[in-house]
């Protein structure tokens, strides 16, 4: 046990809180196509550590080569670094630890973890679709934003607010203020002369009706499938309960 959570802190300080700075620090600002670079040397320490468990436990040694903020910098949260000294400390002090325990695990983990990161990042690692991207794709990559967390929990806090405070409302209703406010339409509106704005406003009462009868048919459907997907796995279950009973 005490092998196993001196590898969890490890990892979580070697790896997991830099690549976290990485993907979601508004200062280091990367985008998708910035974390391919990231991704490699990610994966290049991996294998190192896959190689030698050791490189593991020297501190010295950055992860993230192309991004030495991570580890000078005191404006970015990496408090990690910089707080609970006695718990770094702790992690890195070998005293009551077996080698011959720790580095195999430190091995088998740093493989599990180079598999998923190959498997799951393939298409931005080196010989991925978007490693060397056509120059339209690769400006659209660097547009978008790595991390897009604060965008969401923004939008389901909304909509969660919407649901306390008017219950009785529709999802299509609230999916719309959410995005009314979120596009900020209405100072858009407001900004258009009275003439442009009286044509929208009316178009968009005009079209009211048919929009309420396209989200319930979409409904309809989604509900439908569901029941349907409910029906194959009650009937494949009961399949597969004749078949064992069989035996």
């Amino acid at each position: 046990m005490l092998h196993n959570l001196k590898i969890d802190g490890l990892f979580f300080y070697r790896i997991y809180a830099d690549l976290t700075n990485l993907v979601k620090s508004n200062k280091l600002n990367n985008s998708v196509f910035d974390m391919n670079k990231h991704y490699l040397e990610l994966l290049n320490f991996l294998e190192e550590v896959s190689s030698y468990p050791e490189q593991l436990l020297d501190n010295s040694t950055p992860v993230f080569v192309s991004e030495t903020c991570l580890y000078t910098s005191t404006k970015l949260n990496i408090r990690h670094k910089h707080s609970h000294s006695h718990i770094i400390s702790s992690i890195f002090c070998m005293s009551n630890i077996n080698n011959e325990i720790l580095l195999p695990r430190i091995q088998a983990a740093a493989n599990s973890i180079k598999v998923k990161l190959s498997d799951y990042k393939k298409d931005q690692l080196l010989g991925g679709k978007y490693w060397s991207p056509t120059e339209e794709q690769k400006e659209i990559l660097n547009s978008l934003a790595q991390n897009n967390d604060i965008v969401y929990e923004s939008i389901l806090g909304l909509n969660d607010w919407l649901t306390t405070h008017t219950p009785n409302l529709s999802q299509l209703s609230k999916s719309t203020l959410v995005e009314v406010k979120k596009n900020k339409t209405m100072p858009w509106l407001n900004n258009l002369d009275k003439v442009n704005r009286d044509i929208i406003v009316n178009t968009a009462q005009r079209k009211r009706r048919s929009v309420e009868i396209n989200n319930k048919e979409d409904e309809r459907i989604v509900q439908e499938g569901g029941i349907k997907k409910m029906e194959c796995e009650k009937e494949s279950r009961t399949k597969g309960k004749a078949k064992n009973n069989r035996y």
